[in-house]
């Protein structure tokens, strides 16, 4: 498998993110990766934006949402620190959460982004849509999506290195075109299959 400098867990504070950031810390802790934990707080929609406001429109994100943002982050992101020794967080602004997710891994020269995925289906996915989804398509490197707790345990995760590896081929072009790919975490009872 080729080495991974740069593990980015995208992280929302939702129970989906934090067991995403349980699998980013396996991985990184394996692999010897860096881990950039980020948090995209949405700049709010305006209700008029063709209103040129020039030199007089205040800040979209405040400063205080920022720093307590990032100061939670901190807190969260703090026991990795013990295990994963080059941690680094980040809050990041956008109107897009993908959007802004891409140009960051984009610009650090990330090799992976871990993230949480609600795992929705049919008309919940159609009306909500899907952050992972989005980002799958903008990212310009391997991108892992997590499902819920309850579907898998991040320990899993270290026996099945393997999916990182197919992405990595396919991103090299070795492997055919994957639009997407399923690895499916050992439930609590030790099976495969999802529980009912």
């Amino acid at each position: 498998m080729d080495h991974f400098d740069r593990i980015v867990a995208a992280y929302d504070f939702s129970p989906n993110a934090l067991h995403a950031l349980a699998v980013a810390e396996t991985l990184a802790t394996k692999l010897g990766a860096e881990l950039h934990v980020v948090h995209v707080v949405p700049e709010p929609r305006l209700a008029y934006p063709t209103i040129e406001l020039g030199s007089f429109a205040p800040p979209l994100i405040p400063e205080s949402v920022r720093k307590e943002a990032l100061e939670t982050l901190d807190e969260e992101t703090a026991h990795l620190r013990r295990g994963v020794h080059r941690v680094r967080t980040h809050v990041l602004e956008g109107s897009a959460v993908d959007v802004a997710l891409a140009d960051f891994i984009r610009e650090i020269g990330a090799d992976l982004l871990v993230m949480g995925t609600h795992g929705r289906t049919g008309l919940a996915h159609l009306l909500m849509g899907s952050v992972a989804e989005r980002t799958l398509r903008r990212a310009t490197c391997p991108v892992l999506t997590v499902r819920s707790p309850g579907t898998g345990s991040a320990s899993s995760v270290d026996d099945d290195v393997e999916a990182v590896d197919l992405a990595t081929r396919r991103r090299e072009g070795t492997t055919p075109d994957i639009a997407g790919a399923h690895l499916r975490s050992p439930g609590p009872d030790g099976s495969s299959e999802p529980s009912s």
